[in-house]
């Protein structure tokens, strides 16, 4: 009876289970020599050491593709160079019963001397300057004489394999060799890729397409191996349908990998998740599937997709591809909504956890990490997608009446003398809201905002009407700036105030001159102790978010000279304007006043207060 192929098993081995099985590994006569060196085994056995195995945990050691040939002998597709070693390996630790599981098509006389090396494990065919020695010699005399092709690159380095073994063994007692045989056999697994049914294709062909690009194994490698492989047969046991089957799995796979690695998805998911391309999905619907109990969580050392990839090892169901497929259409379908893409995005930007109150507990609150809490409510039985989107704004406004003045947060927005500026998480929040609001108001217009405009890119928040007093500050800007914010307030005794001020600095003028600085003539913090009582000035209906190089390059400006450089710079075309900004400075008035500033922060309160109204 031949040994069933593993196309219905797990296709994740462990080495015992490798050569422990009626098997005959056949090197075909395309496949290069047997080329590890001393670094290639000294990683693989480091790497072997030092990982800690134990119940459910496995190292990895990539993977083997094989093609039935004939009764229970495969063609070693890929994977020579892994299985020689696995071997000689075997050989030195005593696992002798293990052997005699490789062959060579052509080279022969490396398949003899191979059996001879595995044969007698304990001797070493080299010196310590990597020369045969004279057990080398004698035991190339046993073999056949005519022959003497045994100082091939194949010989070579089989002998250097099992040296560098030897020698990285010698540093260590028995016990050493026991503890390592055990990991081994039970922890180092392979993923046996058997092509052979379904597939005419030669071997010859598949090996230089495997090895056209190869590179290292990631886990999102090692889960779309499962996926391809462990498919069920289907229609009468076809095997033209299983090879059809596996080919749409692998293209559905490639799809979606092409939509997670467009830059502008990666942008936006990565406020979900820190992986990148296709492990952002793997990463997030293992999140999503665990409630947030994935190994991930209980096991920092582990990946989401390390997660996903042992539990699909370990179990036989095959209704996760599927799943996946959902997930991801999902949050295609969130991305491409225009409202639940910019809800979504603001949650993913400042609300990191949300609190929920366990009704099976009173009085104690869980924090849920906001794409497992928003995955549950989209997959609660009476969730529409308008009440899922209800859902996502209470999410934003009950972030907003925890942080800004309890329950009476409009009220913040509105009142005049509130300062927002010295608030910046809350004023920034409040500021990408606005960009949100503005952006879903217009129906006309699918623009989305950016990504990492979510949050501030490189920008400040700026006073729209400023005049911040620094070292450059002169007599002739304070007289001026002074005058204009006497115009700006009703307190008579504020007003006061500064006309005396300016009297003092219409002294100085006189014994200096108006382009005199206050800070040469010690009048510079006093200047700032009087205008920081200006009312509205930090108020929100005073205040956007704008490019930090931009707000620098005009200081002190006029709103109108102010409005002309930031159009003329937006105009250019190499620089975001935010919605809510642009709003602003599209104002039609000559000039920034109180008046503008308290209409402006109630608009806001409207805005706000419209756009969560109608939330049950």
């Amino acid at each position: 009876m031949s040994e069933p192929t593993n196309q219905e098993n797990n296709i994740i081995e462990s080495v015992e289970k490798i050569f422990d099985n009626r098997r005959i590994y056949n090197i075909p006569e395309y496949q290069r020599g047997y080329k590890w060196n001393e670094e290639d085994v000294e990683a693989l056995l480091n790497d072997i050491d030092k990982f800690e195995g134990g119940e459910n945990k496995f190292y990895c050691l990539q993977n083997i593709t094989i093609k039935k040939q004939q009764d229970n002998i495969y063609e070693v597709i890929d994977g020579q160079q892994r299985l020689t070693t696995l071997s000689i390996l075997l050989s030195y630790l005593g696992e002798t019963d293990l052997l005699n599981k490789i062959q060579y098509s052509i080279r022969k006389e490396s398949g003899e001397f191979l059996y001879t090396l595995l044969k007698e494990k304990e001797i070493d065919y080299l010196d310590n300057n990597l020369r045969y020695n004279d057990d080398f010699y004698n035991a190339v005399k046993e073999l056949k004489q005519e022959n003497k092709d045994y100082d091939s690159q194949d010989v070579f380095h089989f002998c250097l394999a099992k040296h560098t073994i030897k020698i990285f063994f010698d540093k260590f007692g028995n016990d050493k060799k026991e503890s390592f045989t055990t990991k081994l056999l039970n922890n180092v697994k392979l993923i046996v890729n058997d092509v052979s049914s379904g597939n005419d294709v030669k071997g010859e062909t598949i090996f230089k397409n495997l090895n056209s690009n190869k590179v290292a194994l990631e886990y999102y490698d090692l889960i779309r191996a499962i996926f391809i492989t462990r498919v069920k047969k289907e229609y009468k046991e076809s095997d033209i349908d299983l090879a059809e089957k596996r080919i749409k799995i692998g293209i559905d796979i490639d799809n979606m990998n092409i939509w997670w690695s467009d830059k502008n998805v990666k942008e936006y998911f990565k406020m979900f998740s820190g992986e990148n391309n296709i492990s952002m999905l793997y990463d997030l619907y293992w999140k999503c599937r665990n409630n947030s109990k994935s190994e991930s969580n209980n096991n920092k050392e582990k990946s989401n997709n390390e997660a996903l990839f042992k539990y699909l090892d370990g179990n036989t169901e095959n209704t996760v591809f599927k799943e996946v497929v959902r997930f991801h259409n999902t949050m295609a379908d969130w991305y491409e909504d225009k409202e639940i893409y910019h809800l979504l995005g603001f949650i993913g930007k400042h609300i990191k956890k949300i609190e929920i109150k366990k009704e099976e507990e009173k009085n104690k609150i869980e924090d849920l990490e906001n794409i497992i809490y928003i995955w549950k409510k989209w997959e609660e039985t009476n969730t529409t997608r308008e009440s899922f989107k209800k859902e996502l704004k209470k999410i934003i406004e009950d972030d907003l009446i925890k942080n800004i003045e309890n329950e009476n947060y409009l009220g913040a927005i509105e009142d005049p003398n509130k300062n927002w500026y010295y608030q910046e998480n809350n004023t920034i929040k409040l500021l990408v809201l606005l960009d949100i609001i503005k952006i879903l108001n217009n129906k006309n217009i699918n623009h989305k905002l950016p990504a990492n405009y979510f949050s501030v890119n490189g920008e400040d928040i700026e006073h729209i009407f400023s005049k911040t007093p620094n070292k450059q500050t002169t007599i002739k800007d304070a007289i001026e700036n002074i005058d204009l914010i006497v115009n700006l307030v009703n307190d008579d005794k504020y007003k006061g105030e500064l006309c005396d001020f300016v009297k003092d600095l219409e002294e100085e003028k006189k014994l200096k001159n108006e382009m005199t600085t206050l800070h040469s003539i010690g009048k510079l913090e006093k200047y700032r102790e009087v205008i920081r009582e200006v009312p509205c000035v930090h108020s929100i209906g005073n205040l956007v978010l704008l490019d930090s190089n931009t707000n620098r390059s005009y200081g002190n400006d006029s709103y109108i000279d102010k409005r002309r450089i930031i159009i003329e710079l937006y105009e250019i075309g190499d620089k975001y304007i935010r919605n809510h900004t642009s709003s602003i400075f599209s104002k039609n008035v000559n000039e920034w006043t109180i008046g503008n500033i308290k209409n402006t922060a109630e608009d806001i309160r409207k805005e706000i207060e419209k756009f969560f109204g109608n939330i049950e």
